[in-house]
C-alpha cells in the first residue's frame, strides 16, 4: 500500500536527485583541446539529459502530491493481485526475441515482438482484435523507424538475419 500511495513521489525526489547530481558532474567535464564549436561540446548532450530528467521529476513530483489527498486507502479486497504469469511471459518472450535476434534479424524480430509483448502487458479490457491491430502498427511503423535510423542515420549495423 505504501508503495501505490507514495511510489510516484519517491520515485520524483530519486530522479530529481540523480538529475541534480548528475548535472553538476555534467558541468565539471573537462573541455576538450579542439573544440568544433563553443557552445556543443562535451557536456552538451550530458546536461541536456540531465535537465531534461530534472524537469519530469519536478512534474512527477508535482502531479503526485494531489492525488496524496485524494487518495483514500483501499480496502483489503480490493488490492491488486501481482500478476506473475505476464511477468514470465514477458520475459520468456525477451529471451526468445534476443536468442533469435542474430538468426532472423533485429527487423523482422522487433516486429514480431513489440506487438507481443504490447499485447501481454495491456490491460485485460485491452487485449481484443482492434487493440492487436493497432498494436502490430505500432510495432511495425516503430521497427522501421528505429532500424532506418540506426542503419542509415547513425551508421551502426544491426542484425540483417535473413534479410
Amino acid at each position: 500500500m505504501f508503495i501505490k500511495k507514495y511510489g510516484d513521489l519517491i520515485t520524483g525526489i530519486f530522479f530529481a536527485v540523480l538529475g541534480a547530481v548528475g548535472l553538476v558532474l555534467a558541468c565539471n567535464f573537462a573541455d576538450p583541446i579542439i573544440q568544433v564549436a563553443q557552445t556543443i561540446g562535451s557536456r552538451f548532450f550530458p546536461k541536456l539529459v540531465c535537465i531534461a530528467i530534472l524537469i519530469f521529476s519536478v512534474l512527477l513530483i508535482a502531479f503526485s502530491l494531489p492525488k496524496l489527498k485524494t487518495k483514500k486507502e483501499a480496502k483489503a479486497d480490493e488490492e491488486e493481485t501481482p500478476e506473475y504469469k505476464r511477468v514470465i511471459a514477458s520475459m520468456a518472450a525477451f529471451i526468445i526475441y534476443v536468442l533469435l535476434m542474430e538468426r532472423i534479424g533485429f527487423l523482422i524480430m522487433s516486429m514480431i515482438y513489440l506487438p507481443v509483448q504490447m499485447y501481454m502487458i495491456a490491460p485485460s479490457e485491452k487485449q481484443n482484435k482492434k487493440n492487436m491491430i493497432t498494436y502490430i502498427l505500432i510495432g511495425i511503423f516503430s521497427s522501421c523507424v528505429i532500424y532506418f535510423s540506426f542503419v542509415y542515420g547513425f551508421r551502426i549495423i544491426l542484425p540483417a538475419g535473413v534479410l
